[in-house]
């Protein structure tokens, strides 16, 4: 083993230490997890998308909308 090889194979050994050492690097948080747009407005459903009244009573659509997490509910029935 010559002289090149000694110090090749030294500098090899402390570049791998070196990165053995070395702090994990952080990676970019994932944008896709973060916290979703809040918007100011209300969501709400026309009467007309439940099966008003044929197989639900008013109070049963109301239900449901509110289940599904509506706030409102536009009326357009003589009731």
């Amino acid at each position: 083993m010559n002289r090149r090889d000694v110090l090749r194979t030294a500098l090899a050994a402390a570049g791998s230490a070196a990165l053995v050492n070395a702090p994990p690097a952080q990676a970019a948080p994932d944008e896709r997890k973060a916290s979703p747009k809040r918007y100011k407005m209300k969501k709400s459903i026309n009467l007309w998308a439940f099966p008003y009244p044929d197989r639900m009573s008013l109070r049963e659509c109301l239900q449901l909308a509110k289940d599904a997490g509506f706030d409102g509910i536009e009326l357009n029935y003589d009731l």
